[in-house]
């Protein structure tokens, strides 16, 4: 009985963790060029804010931030570029 309430406790505690998805925001960088209606995202992995930049076709950059993303068993790093 003990055995079978230690399983449903930890299952629960797991389904409800996985329900959760929190998404934060960091601020890298801020230029005096306008922020536009372009935008670029890459993996942390795969590159930094000038891949960003080159993925959403981006020349002028306005804002450089750090997304991440972190739930349901992953965890995402991205750079985030806006701009003209």
């Amino acid at each position: 009985m003990k055995r079978l309430l230690v399983l449903i406790a930890v299952f629960t505690a797991l389904v409800l963790m996985g329900c959760t998805t929190t998404v934060r925001y960091i601020p890298l960088a801020v230029t005096n060029n306008p922020i536009g209606t372009k935008v670029g995202v890459v993996d942390v992995n795969q590159g930094g804010a000038y891949a960003a930049a080159k993925n959403g076709g981006i020349t002028k950059i306005a804002t450089v931030e750090k997304r991440i993303t972190q739930g349901a068993g992953k965890y995402v790093v991205e750079f985030v570029v806006t701009g003209e």
